[in-house]
């Protein structure tokens, strides 16, 4: 599976130098590549989220006058691996400041639904298997390989799109965006 993608047009009344400044007051500088950091809970779940500088500024990455690399800033609470990270162009525009924006979720976040995929064949075989044997086995078996293939895409998709909505929501509160027409895929 690819990473989800979304790409947007948004324009700014600020010129390029006022968005860019306004934009370094709210972005803690972090010019590492972005990578997943796995981490262990209590319970013992393994949960993965984006490697962040420690701030209390809603967004880190890297902002310069042509460009932007930036994510929101995970809490301690959140594990969504799915968060995406927001790259964007600026051009001036007449009356303000043109920004293209793509959100995509880091290119390792889909990776273990091939994993889901493979436990669903295997899965899937052994119910078709044990079908004469045992019905009732594979029934479930048959029911937990269709979750295995179904609800791990429709997850991240919803962890994409609510990621998105943070990241749009912590982009908006930072600098004044207005919409401008969608871009194509």
């Amino acid at each position: 599976m690819a990473a989800p993608e979304r790409r947007l047009r948004r324009w700014s009344p600020l010129p390029p130098e006022a968005l860019v400044a306004r934009l370094r007051e709210v972005v803690e500088p972090f010019d590492a590549p972005m990578t997943l950091r796995f981490r262990v809970s209590g319970a013992g779940v393994v949960s993965r989220s984006l490697e962040a500088p420690e701030t209390a500024k809603p967004l880190f990455g890297l902002v310069s006058p042509e460009r932007l690399r930036l994510a929101c800033t995970p809490r301690s609470a959140d594990v969504n691996p799915f968060a995406p990270i927001i790259r964007a162009s600026l051009a001036p525009a007449a009356g303000g400041t043109a920004v293209e924006v793509e959100l995509r979720s880091h290119p390792m976040a889909p990776s273990l639904i091939g994993l889901f995929r493979v436990f669903a064949g295997a899965v899937g075989v052994a119910a078709a298997l044990g079908a004469r044997t045992r019905p009732d086995v594979a029934a479930v078996a048959a029911l937990f390989a269709l979750l295995f293939l179904v609800v791990p895409p429709l997850r991240a998709r919803w962890g994409f799109d609510r990621g998105c909505a943070a990241a749009l929501a912590a982009l908006d509160g930072a600098i004044p965006l207005r919409d401008a027409a969608p871009v194509a895929p």
